[in-house]
C-alpha cells in the first residue's frame, strides 16, 4: 500500500481497492477467470446445500475467494457464520497436505491445486463456482479473478516501459496457452510442480490476457455483485473510469 510497487497480479477486488483509495493503480488486464474449485473427500456433498455443517478449508480471507464462497453459500440458502465454519489458511499446498493428513475433507481452492489435490489425497472436485455463478448470474463468461495493475506513477513517467509490460505479458500468456508442452517444462524447471501435472492444468487454470477496456463491463459486473455483498470488499464503491488503463 506504499505506491512502491511499478506491477503487480492482485485478486479484481484487490485492485479495485487500491484504486479506490488513491494509492494510484490502475487495471492494465485481467490475466485470470475463474479457476476456483469446492473439493470433499466426503462423496455425500453433491450441492451447495450438503455443505452445511461442514469446515470448509481456503485462503484468500478478505479477498475473490472468500467474498465468492460467501455469496454462493448464501445463494443457496446457507449462512457462511452459521451453517458453515471457514477455515483459512496461508496457502493452497498446506490445505492439500491436511487433507492428505486425514485433518481437513473439504476445501475450496484454485487450479493447479484442485487437480493436485484429486491425484494425492482422497477429496475430488465436487461443486463447480464458475458454473455456478454464471447460473446465478445469467451469463456464460466466467468472472474475473486475477487482476494485471500497474502504478500510475510508471505509466505517466514512463509510458513505454508500461506498454512494454503489458505486451510482455499479453506474448507470454499467449505463449503458455499455445505451447502447453513447453510451458509444463519451464514449470518442472523452476521447481513449481511435475510437467505432468502442469500440462493437463494450464488450460483449467484460467490464465488469459483481457486488455481492461475489454474486460470493463465483466468487472463492473463482477465489482457489484461484490459491492452488494459486502462494501468492503472493494473499497466502498465501485471504481469510476479512471480505473481501466487504455492501451
Amino acid at each position: 500500500t506504499s505506491g512502491e510497487v511499478d506491477a503487480a497480479f492482485l485478486p479484481v477486488n484487490t485492485a479495485a481497492k487500491l484504486y479506490t483509495k488513491g494509492l494510484g493503480y490502475k487495471l492494465v488486464a485481467v490475466s485470470g477467470i475463474g479457476s476456483l474449485y469446492m473439493l470433499s473427500a466426503d462423496r455425500a456433498v453433491t450441492d451447495w446445500a450438503e455443505l452445511k455443517g461442514k469446515t470448509i478449508y481456503l485462503t484468500g480471507k478478505g479477498a475473490t475467494p472468500d467474498y465468492l464462497l460467501r455469496y454462493l453459500l448464501i445463494e443457496n440458502g446457507l449462512d457462511p457464520y452459521v451453517d458453515v465454519q471457514l477455515n483459512f489458511t496461508a496457502a493452497p499446498p498446506q490445505i492439500i497436505q491436511l487433507i492428505a493428513a486425514g485433518k481437513a475433507d473439504t476445501a475450496f481452492i484454485p487450479q493447479p491445486f484442485a487437480m493436485m489435490a484429486e491425484k494425492k489425497t482422497e477429496a475430488e472436485i465436487v461443486l463447480d463456482p464458475q458454473q455456478a455463478l454464471m447460473d446465478n448470474r445469467g451469463t456464460n463468461k466466467p468472472y474475473p479473478f486475477t487482476a494485471f495493475v500497474i502504478s500510475e506513477g510508471l505509466i505517466n513517467e514512463r509510458p513505454e516501459a508500461a506498454a512494454a509490460l503489458s505486451t510482455a505479458l499479453g506474448d507470454s500468456i499467449a505463449w503458455v496457452i499455445s505451447n502447453p508442452d513447453e510451458a509444463a517444462a519451464v514449470v518442472d524447471g523452476l521447481g513449481i510442480m511435475g510437467a505432468a501435472i502442469a500440462k493437463p492444468a494450464i488450460p483449467l487454470c484460467g490464465i488469459s490476457y483481457i486488455p481492461a477496456m475489454d474486460a470493463r463491463a465483466d468487472v463492473e459486473d463482477f465489482l457489484q455483485m461484490l459491492l452488494e455483498l459486502d462494501p468492503v470488499s472493494v473499497g466502498g464503491q465501485l471504481p469510476d473510469e479512471g480505473f481501466y488503463f487504455k492501451n
